[in-house]
């Protein structure tokens, strides 16, 4: 796959892969927010980075979580969920999420 500059591949994990289809998530969406987020956190407690943003899910508008670890190459988006207001605040007042 060509990269331009800094782009990385993006991977679904397997992990991912089956939590779409039990969430009926749609196959772009988890890239999606990735490409698009204006939120990135992370996540002391998983080592991973998080990228939140509100979208379209079940026809309502919820905030989705992406986690995601990064390397040289590629960008490897382990899992998606909708997450509550409650759930990020908590976890940034914490200091479990620290923003990137």
């Amino acid at each position: 796959m060509y990269r331009r500059g800094n782009m990385r591949d993006i991977v679904y994990s397997e992990h991912l892969r089956a939590k779409m289809s039990l969430r009926h998530i749609p196959e772009e969406l988890p890239r999606t927010i990735y490409k698009q987020t204006n939120e990135k956190y992370y996540d002391k407690a998983t080592k991973h980075k998080i990228a939140l943003q509100i979208v379209e899910y079940k026809n309502r508008l919820r905030e989705m979580a992406v986690s995601y670890d990064e390397t040289e190459k590629e960008t490897i988006i382990i899992t998606i969920h909708p997450i509550k207001p409650y759930q990020k605040i908590n976890r940034i007042r914490t200091g479990r999420w620290v923003r990137i």
